[in-house]
């Protein structure tokens, strides 16, 4: 009996484990498949290079700003729900970006989409480190993050074989089309799996258990991890969304 019972345990947390590392995967493609995009609305647009950063500004500094909100908004809602509403807002940004074709619009679109994406991290992240905070939680969120970077090579792969036969339009609201699919699919696993409910009143939240750290136990090695996270990303993406100009 008690055999069995562990067996339902790990096969939650495995199936949660997927769920998180879905929604990082179609979150990733949302943000990577942009540095396909951006050239070609710079030669179709007419964008000077100034206009290109601004647009990638736009999606990541959105993505940044709501990410806090999200985690707050989790707490009272609960993360799966949060969780599927991020996904589908950055789903149908996709799609209406096929409506546009001006800088404002390209621009409004990208909002949308950036905040939509913010909910992934923290909330997925959240509910993999939840599931097994008993055990194995480092090989979990390696293959969790592992995911997020299959994402980044996988969609604009396939999104570039679209675009190459048809237009950049399809290509994004193709994959629109993929994120909307992929909202209701993590909404409909989460609920079957009990995960990412609304916190009752008999439930702890974060902000109850650490007050007056906001949950950082930790404050010199997280603002370390902090600024190394930020100088990477700014290397990084920098680089790489001039890198095809």
């Amino acid at each position: 009996m008690q055999k069995a019972s562990l067996n339902s345990i790990s096969q939650r947390r495995k199936k949660i484990l997927i769920t998180g590392s879905l929604a990082h995967f179609v979150h990733d493609g949302f943000s990577d498949v942009l540095f396909i995009l951006l050239p070609l609305w710079a030669t179709g647009l007419g964008l000077s290079h100034a206009q290109v950063g601004f647009l990638k500004m736009f999606l990541s500094g959105s993505m940044a700003i709501f990410q806090v909100p999200a985690g707050f908004l989790a707490e009272r809602l609960g993360e799966r729900v949060i969780l599927f509403a991020g996904t589908a807002l950055a789903g149908f940004a996709f799609i209406m970006l096929q409506t546009t074709n001006s800088f404002f619009g390209l621009a409004v679109c990208l909002l949308f989409a950036g905040a939509g994406c913010a909910v992934q991290h923290p909330l997925a992240s959240s509910l993999i480190s939840l599931a097994y905070k008993s055990g194995g939680r480092r090989p979990a969120l390696g293959m969790y993050n592992f995911a997020g970077d299959l994402g980044k090579v996988t969609v604009p792969f396939f999104t570039s074989i679209l675009i190459s036969a048809y237009s950049w339009q399809v290509g994004t609201t193709t994959y629109g089309v993929v994120g909307l699919i992929a909202a209701l699919t993590i909404l409909i696993a989460l609920i079957s799996l009990k995960a990412g409910h609304e916190p009752t009143g008999h439930e702890p939240r974060v902000g109850q258990v650490e007050q007056i750290t906001s949950g950082i136990i930790d404050l010199r090695g997280f603002s370390i991890l902090s600024l190394i996270s930020m100088i990477d990303s700014s290397a990084r993406i920098g680089f790489i969304t001039f890198l095809p100009f």
